[in-house]
């Protein structure tokens, strides 16, 4: 199975080409025997030879780049997906629910969503369901990477097109897995607080809540964590139990653990729970802003607004990227670019790369400063673009217009 590292420029690049026409050049017939050579001319640069890698020909077929109407039929009638997603009302999974509604309705098909409640069983059952749905196809995180293997290979047995996003499955059926680089993820904050202990000369003592810990993408975050700071004498890893990606259960896992260990002094979180770290560091009477004498730090994943918003007051200090619009975009335009559209999957596995956010005059985030100033609010999924997927070299149907129309602020 390919596994392409999407490290975007690269990747552009190799659309670029693809775009030019870059092609293996055929075949050659067997030479005859050459008469005697005149003057031989400068021969020709030899072409590039065709690598591995498929990305879309932006074939020339009615609707190619144009969202709207890809998911009617040629009866009339729509397309149906379904979103089963083992975390619905986690912040990162709402944005992507109303990524992927706009995204739908934009086409003319229907969605529906399957919420597991933080619950694997559940999450298994409600795939159960989607058996007997038949939906034309899924896009769902697998709820830790193998417990929903089965019903991940008997959903595909059954000729149901499934991509995955966020918790990649282990299965070897699905389409496609879509998801971020969750080593380097985890590894984002380790290297924030690495750099931290050196630059300041002391010692660090850090809290890593977990969401869920069985989790394969939870096990890898853990996992570019310590390959940040393992080798750092001076840094110690104290882990917490589940949140479950909660604020509140992160809230009281803080305020119990800095009550009863006073030497901790930096937190590692797993992903949309700033907001609940800084309130567990204040019941415990140790919330102090950055730059104060006696503040903890904190480092979290995933980049909404009220990430962002503990950033800009100085409650945080730095967040891994990690944006599931990004995700639910691409993911949903390869389903339906395979199913409504005939086009084959371009990449089996993509995984996006993080960036360190701070509020440095030095760090300029991917999608512009507008958004972090509170001129787009990261918390309402309706204002954000479709994502032109062409920018990082997956050509699918999208809005009307090209990767260069694309403001600034957007672009990847």
């Amino acid at each position: 199975m390919k596994k392409v590292f999407v490290t975007l420029i690269a990747i552009t690049i190799v659309s670029v080409l693809v775009m030019a026409g870059c092609t293996a050049s055929s075949t050659p017939a067997t030479p005859s025997t050459p008469s005697t050579p005149t003057t031989p001319s400068t021969p020709a640069t030899p072409s590039t030879p065709a690598t591995e890698e498929v990305v879309y020909d932006n074939p020339e077929i009615p609707g190619w780049g144009v969202l709207e109407g890809v998911m009617v039929k040629p009866d009339g009638t729509p397309y149906k997906f379904i979103n089963a997603c083992p975390w619905l009302t986690e912040p990162f999974h709402v944005v992507a629910q109303g990524t992927l509604t706009m995204l739908t309705e934009r086409a003319g098909g229907e969605i529906s969503f399957y919420d597991g409640m933080s619950d694997v069983s559940r999450h298994i059952a409600n795939l159960e369901d989607v058996l007997i749905e038949d939906p034309d196809g899924l896009i769902a995180p697998s709820a830790d990477g193998t417990s929903d293997t089965p019903i991940f290979d008997r959903i595909c047995d059954a000729g149901i097109p499934t991509i995955t996003t966020c918790q990649p499955t282990a299965s070897q059926k699905v389409l496609a897995r879509v998801s971020y680089d969750f080593v380097d993820m985890g590894a984002v904050g380790g290297r924030y607080l690495d750099q931290y202990q050196k630059e300041n000369d002391v010692d660090i003592n850090i809290y890593a809540l977990h969401g869920y810990a069985a989790a394969q993408g939870e096990i890898e975050r853990f996992e570019g964590l310590m390959q940040a700071v393992g080798d750092n004498p001076r840094i110690t890893v104290v882990e917490s139990g589940n949140t479950m990606w909660a604020s509140d259960m992160a809230s009281g896992f803080v305020s119990d653990a800095f009550l009863t260990h006073p030497e901790l002094n930096a937190v590692w979180g797993c992903a949309c729970v700033a907001e609940g770290i800084v309130s567990g560091l204040k019941l415990a009477d140790r919330f102090h802003l950055v730059g104060e004498p006696g503040h903890v730090v904190v480092v979290d994943m995933d980049t909404f607004k009220g990430q962002y918003d503990a950033l800009k007051r100085g409650e945080i200090d730095c967040l891994a990227e990690h944006t599931s619009w990004t995700e639910s975009d691409m993911a949903f335009k390869m389903l339906a670019g395979y199913v409504c559209l005939g086009q084959p999957i371009p990449v089996e596995t993509v995984l996006l790369d993080s960036s360190p956010v701070t509020m440095s005059a030095d760090y300029v985030p991917r999608f512009g400063m507008p958004a972090i100033d509170g001129a787009m609010p990261l918390d309402d999924w309706s204002a954000w673009p479709v994502l032109d997927t062409r920018v990082v070299g997956i050509d699918t149907p999208t809005l009307k217009g090209s990767a260069a129309d694309l403001p600034d602020e957007f672009r990847y």
